[in-house]
């Protein structure tokens, strides 16, 4: 394999603390096949079956689901070294809940599940990486799933904020993506997002310049 491909597949979480060497002997007694999709390509649809174990190697693919106002929500985002659906490889319901697309040019590398089965169960570090993965996920999907079910934007904007600043341990918070794409991720329109960010500004409460936000009112945000 390219060795471009092995440094992205190192990097991710699947086979972090391998080798190189290590990688490539795994890969040459495994099968499998390097799958090209174009920008805004389909991946996958809404109720298909996951019948493959994909590893994205360049590009990034979206998931997004239907809200009940129409809105699409950006439920996840997957970059290069990650697994596309790590918890439906082997769950006894394998349909995708959601509509996955390519946001550019992404290449995929597929493993057939018996085979990426065997992978696990043949090294342990790898197999540590998927459990570990899932765990992750599992935490993220809590945490998306309390944000969505706040009722207002504006709380789902303080949600938001908050959780920034845990993470960021600081008063001055760098938004890690646009404000459309914050909106998608919070299923709601753009509008409303700049709406609630103004009153919260107006408030005293923060100061917005551009992608970072300042929190004046630390308490509030605790």
């Amino acid at each position: 394999m390219d060795n471009l491909y092995i440094n992205t597949l190192l990097a991710g979480p699947v086979f972090a603390g391998l080798a190189p060497e290590e990688l490539n002997a795994l890969l040459d007694d495994i099968p499998y096949r390097i799958l090209e999709y174009g920008a805004e390509q389909s991946f996958a649809g809404e109720g298909e079956p996951c019948r493959f174990a994909d590893i994205i190697l360049s590009g990034n693919l979206a998931a997004r689901m239907a809200g009940e106002s129409g809105k699409e929500v950006l439920m996840d985002l997957r970059a290069p070294g990650e697994l596309v659906a790590p918890a439906f490889v082997f769950a006894d319901d394998s349909h995708y809940p959601v509509h996955i697309r390519a946001l550019s040019d992404t290449r995929v590398l597929r493993l057939e599940v018996a085979d990426f089965s065997r992978l696990l169960g043949g090294n342990r570090q790898v197999r540590e990486n998927y459990l570990r993965s899932i765990c992750n996920i599992t935490r993220q999907l809590a945490a998306k799933l309390r944000l969505l079910s706040l009722s207002s934007v504006r709380e789902k904007v303080e949600q938001v904020l908050r959780l920034l600043y845990r993470e960021q341990q600081s008063a001055l918070l760098r938004l890690p993506e646009s404000r459309r794409e914050m909106a998608d991720r919070l299923g709601v329109h753009k509008f409303s997002l700049q709406r609630s960010l103004r009153e919260l500004q107006d408030e005293g409460l923060i100061q917005v310049n551009g992608r970072t936000i300042r929190i004046m009112d630390e308490r509030y945000f605790r």
